[in-house]
């Protein structure tokens, strides 16, 4: 690596890191160079080797879309930046790309001041935090990314940390959207947010779901461009895909307001189920109108969102499951449990045993219109309520 004499600012696009550096020559940069005006005195940065990386070392891993789009993340990097200076973190540095060639440990160092005084440990540091900003520089200039592949970018991520010797928590920090493009899947597909369990199973079976122990996923400006409901199908797949790879999701927001973060995010206020807790354990209630048409016990294909939240539900626990359906009471009442009720609790049953939940936990029930919300339903709403498909997770002694 040839020696590279670092400006008393170093600028990576609109970012600017302070560095306060002495002794450089002072020879101009050439055009172009990722430097600022020269202010004091400055020193040559010399080479620097491998970080030496221990068991209590932080990791920050920041993957940033490459393209003039990064340069809206500067604040957030500055942050991190700041961060790891405070508490010697590693900073790595990869790119995310339309395909899977994004460019990989553009930065890898620790922001911790080595040397034997306080003007070399400051030259030091700040000549790593200069690496950082030359990295993101170079993604800025790459060619822009409009489809960005992240299922890919967080693979390499995979492999780079695959020999990680820190014990710490991993922060990685995604700056780019995330309606990705990759691996099978087509997250700007209404129908692929629809089944977000579908679509991981596709991506783990192109190899696309790394181990991802002990990581703290931070999706930032993630949904630009998105429909509420959009955004929040995005959000709760990324919740289930850092669950399905080890992690936590801990941050979904426009702009990193604190950093790092260490408790998981709340699922989006976007539910289509009522859950309530109750002396049996806990209790879902789906209408049946979400679920299935009229006087039929076939799936909508509109009903893969709120089957996904069941899902989601259940997979916290590990118990005995409950399913109950009810229709609306009749003149003749004649469904007391063979019927079209029985039938709705089985379809319900059948999906989340295809999506992953133990057939033998599961037990089905058909109420029929024995057990009706409003015995005497005079208006539409009653009538829908009494429609329903209750699920009790029996968490109960």
């Amino acid at each position: 690596m040839s020696t590279t004499c670092i400006r008393a600012s170093v600028t990576a696009g609109a970012l600017t890191m302070a560095v306060a550096l002495v002794g450089c020559s002072a020879t101009e940069p050439e055009s172009g160079a990722n430097t600022a005006t020269l202010t004091g005195s400055t020193t040559n940065c010399q080479p620097l080797p491998q970080p030496t990386i221990k068991a209590d070392t932080p990791t920050i891993a920041i993957l940033g879309i490459e393209g003039a789009m990064l340069a809206s993340y500067d604040q957030d990097i500055q942050l991190i930046v700041d961060a790891a200076k405070a508490t010697g973190s590693r900073i790595i540095v990869n790119g995310v790309s339309e395909g899977a060639d994004a460019p990989g440990l553009l930065s890898n160092v620790v922001l911790e001041g080595e040397g034997n005084n306080d003007l070399a440990r400051t030259t030091n540091i700040n000549c790593k935090a200069a690496r950082v900003a030359e990295a993101i520089e170079t993604l800025e200039q790459g060619e822009s990314a409009t489809t960005p592949n992240v299922f890919d970018a967080l693979d390499a991520l995979a492999g780079n940390l695959s020999h990680n010797p820190s014990e710490e928590p991993v922060d990685v920090v995604l700056l780019t959207p995330l309606v990705a493009l990759g691996g099978g899947i087509d997250l700007s597909d209404p129908e692929t947010l629809s089944d977000p369990v579908a679509a991981i199973n596709t991506l783990a079976a192109a190899g696309l779901i790394p181990s991802c122990e002990d990581w703290r996923i931070y999706g930032v400006s993630p949904t630009t461009g998105l429909s509420d409901v959009m955004a929040a199908r995005l959000k709760k797949f990324w919740i289930r895909y850092a669950q399905k790879c080890g992690g936590t999701l801990v941050a979904w927001e426009d702009h990193l307001a604190t950093f790092p973060a260490t408790s998981p995010i709340a699922a989006a206020d976007t539910s289509q189920i009522e859950v309530e807790q109750t002396g049996e354990g806990v209790t879902a209630t789906l209408g049946s109108d979400v679920l299935f048409a009229a006087d039929s016990a076939t799936l909508l294909n509109s009903a893969s969102p709120a089957l996904g939240e069941l899902l989601e539900l259940i997979d916290q626990y590990a118990s005995k499951i409950v399913i109950t359906g009810h229709i609306n009471p009749t003149v003749t009442l004649t469904d007391t449990g063979t019927g079209l009720s029985l039938q709705r609790a089985t379809v319900v049953k059948d999906w989340l045993v295809v999506h992953g939940v133990d057939r033998n936990r599961i037990s089905v029930i058909g109420r029929g219109a024995t057990e009706p919300v409003y015995a005497d339903p005079t208006t539409d709403a009653e009538k829908a309520a009494n429609r329903r498909v209750v699920t009790v997770i029996q968490t109960g002694g």
